[in-house]
């Protein structure tokens, strides 16, 4: 007998392992799934059997506690429908040494499936055509495919479609489209958030409801970002500007991105102060406010146009720069400091302000008397200049004869050299009276208007009135040298001839005969 224990403590050992090594290398042929170590395995047979009568246990244990509790236990599962799925509620654990864990063992009821914890379960054994294998038939009520997925929620986002009552999913074929995927728009309602930014895009299709992205392809792109402009994008979606250049949305764009604005062809071009929407083109233009309201790029200050500011606003103009200073009139282009005066024409065309009046051009505040009723209306000078280009000569000068002007303008005399009136120059300044060509040549006393050659002579007045010069003196009709000797007074007090001549008449007669 010792020879046969012998051989069966060395026959029985070997014998277990060569069966352990079987069953070993059957469970790991067998699955693709579970890791023979890892996994609790189930190896499922047909026959008849009984899983606590060869040992196994089924009460109160699943295959993960039986996983657990046994060191690479034999699992069999429950496949009452029969369709190869076993029921995880209902497992039969064969721990080592049990007969339902040999691999010919078979226990009633149980399958033949390899379905193991973690696994794909027959979530209904009662129906053989729901479990793993069985292709999802949507929105019937029934987790047919056994993955414990909503049955009204294909697309996996996590709300059920609408087709039942509990359902925020307007669109269950798209995972972009479900209620409150669009927080930031609102928690309840379907809309579509294709770009994951929690804005609803504002353009969707039937069925879902509106949100306020306005570009539902770009995450940066919706009404909680902040507006980056002139990139030719509505970055933030308020749809306050129709362009992304017309930041103050007055339809033109900014004349910085005249290209750009005008590529995109929403609105005009050229506006030269985007911060203000009464700035652009189309306005009509304030004076003298600083502001380039029509965005022409003239100065503010040089109406006319003429390159040069009015000089009501010379500072400005200065602190401006487009222009110079000083227009006087800035509603006339051809009135500034750098044209020619015209005088006489009521205006003052240089601006040189050197004259008050445009009609007084020697500047002595006499008008020119050309133009008294114009200087009258125009009210800055006196009239009467009777010559303007001389500030020495007007009406309130004092007169100085035999210079060529006349200075107190009194008009009195025709000429500068007829003191008298009489139409004749003294006979002292016969060349210029000769040249002035206003009056006769020849009076031999100019400040006496009956002395002058057109005048009769009047004998022993003291006087030559027709200034002939035929004598030396006015006592002297004969032209002897010797006066009337009934002047004798007279003429030693004249002092050009001599006296005692008896008979004035006769040259033959007189003293010295």
């Amino acid at each position: 007998m010792r020879p046969k224990r012998w051989a069966e403590i060395i026959w029985l050992p070997i014998f277990g392992l060569l069966v352990l090594g079987a069953m070993v290398g059957t469970w790991q042929s067998s699955s693709e799934q579970i890791d023979a170590e890892q996994e609790p395995l189930a190896l499922m047979y047909s026959g008849t059997g009984d899983c606590e009568d060869d040992g196994g246990t089924t009460t109160g244990i699943t295959a993960t506690e039986c996983d657990e509790n046994e060191t690479l236990p034999r699992v069999h599962f429950n496949d009452d429908d029969g369709d190869g799925y076993g029921d995880d509620a209902t497992v039969c654990c064969c721990p080592l040494g049990s007969t339902c864990r040999e691999p010919d063992a078979s226990v009633t009821g149980f399958t033949d499936s390899l379905i193991a914890n973690g696994q794909s379960w027959d979530c209904d054994d009662s129906d053989e055509d729901i479990n793993p294998g069985e292709t999802e038939i949507w929105y019937d009520g029934v987790d047919g495919h056994c993955d414990d997925a909503e049955d009204y929620d294909a697309d996996g986002e996590g709300d059920v479609y609408s087709g039942v009552d509990t359902a925020t999913d307007c669109d269950d074929s798209d995972t972009t489209i479900y209620g409150g995927i669009a927080s930031a728009d609102s928690t309840t309602d379907c809309m579509q958030d294709s770009d994951g930014d929690a804005y609803g895009t504002d353009n969707p299709g039937s069925g879902v409801e509106a949100g306020t992205d306005c570009d539902d392809s770009d995450d940066s792109i919706n009404p909680g970002e902040d507006e980056t402009w002139f990139d030719g994008i509505d970055g933030n979606c308020d749809g306050s500007s129709v362009s992304d250049y017309d930041i103050d949305g007055d339809s033109y764009g900014d004349e910085d991105y005249d290209s750009g604005v005008t590529d995109e062809g929403l609105v005009a071009t050229g506006d030269c102060d985007e911060s203000d929407a009464s700035v652009n083109p189309g306005e009509t233009e304030i004076w003298y406010d600083g502001t380039d309201s029509d965005c022409d790029g003239a100065s503010d200050y040089d109406v006319d146009g003429d390159g040069y500011g009015s000089e009501d606003y010379d500072s400005e103009v200065t602190s401006e720069g487009l222009v110079a200073t000083g227009d006087c009139d800035d509603n006339d282009a051809s009135v500034n400091p750098g044209e020619d005066e015209t005088w006489y024409d009521g205006t003052d065309g240089n601006c040189d302000g050197s004259s008050v009046s445009d009609y007084d051009a020697d500047s002595d505040d006499y008008g020119s008397d050309d133009y008294d009723s114009e200087v009258t209306s125009e009210g800055l000078v006196s009239t009467g200049d009777c010559d303007d280009t001389d500030a020495s000569a007007n009406p309130g000068e004092s007169e100085t004869w035999y210079d060529g002007t006349d200075q107190n303008c009194d008009g009195a005399t025709v000429s500068d050299y007829d003191i008298d009136g009489d139409d004749y120059g003294s006979d002292d300044y016969d060349s210029e009276v000769t040249s002035e060509g206003l009056v006769s040549t020849g009076d031999c006393d100019d400040t006496d208007a009956s002395a002058n050659p057109g005048e009769s002579e009047t004998w022993y007045d003291g006087t030559d009135q027709n200034c002939d010069g035929a004598t030396v003196s006015d006592y002297d009709i004969d032209g002897d040298d010797y006066g009337s000797d009934d002047y004798d007074s007279e003429v030693t007090s004249e002092g050009l001839v001599s006296t005692g001549d008896c008979d004035d008449t006769d040259a033959s007669a007189n003293p010295g005969e």
